[in-house]
């Protein structure tokens, strides 16, 4: 398992940066669903690995998992394991490594963040369009990460009151149908047989 330093963008923002360091890969992947996709996570690096919890240098699946789980819990609204979520059940391997995701060329990350806080600052000043469509962007990268995260994780939806008895009427009606068919079927039986009688 590689291990990296790396800037994190919560939710996709530039003003919103917390520096990590010493994370697996896993949690990087992780990291990228929570908050917004591969511009969310970024100044990627690869640094030496902790001392695992065996005490070893390699780190296991299992100790990653697990320290994942305790990083991160369960999803508030389902309760379910955010890990399994993400990354399936625990015989399923884990990401190992990551690709870092350079920033574009002639970008300077200090510069635009500087540019675009003096704009929010600025009372009255007009925002840049590119600004409010990449913030706009970072926004919908998140709302999808987090819808798609919801749908992975969503409970059946118990039926309303009037679907429930509309199912038992159709139920009903069916056994109905069944239940004449056969006494119908017996009938004609019965009756052939007498004939041959």
């Amino acid at each position: 398992m590689k291990f990296y330093d790396c800037t994190v963008r919560l939710g996709g923002s530039l003003l919103n940066e917390v520096n990590k360091t010493q994370i697996s890969a896993a949690e990087i992947v992780m990291l990228r669903l929570l908050h917004g996709g591969d511009g969310s996570v970024v100044r990627v690096t690869e640094t030496q690995a902790p001392t695992a919890p065996s005490g070893g240098e390699d780190w296991t699946d299992g100790e990653v998992r697990e320290f994942l789980r305790m990083q991160y819990g369960n999803d508030r609204e389902t309760m379910k394991d955010k890990v399994q979520a993400v990354f399936g059940p625990p015989n399923l391997p884990l990401p190992h490594e990551v690709e870092a995701l350079p920033e574009p060329e002639g970008f300077d990350v200090e510069a635009e963040r500087a540019r675009i806080r003096a704009e929010v600052l600025a009372e009255g000043g007009p925002l840049d369009e590119e600004a409010i469509r990449a913030q706009v962007r970072a926004e919908v990268l998140q709302e999808v990460a987090n819808e798609a995260l919801a749908a992975k994780n969503a409970k059946p939806k118990k039926p309303t009151k009037a679907e429930a008895e509309a199912a038992a009427k159709e139920a009903a009606d069916k056994a109905a149908k069944e239940a004449a068919d056969k006494a119908a079927k017996e009938a004609a039986d019965k009756a052939a047989k007498e004939a041959l009688n």
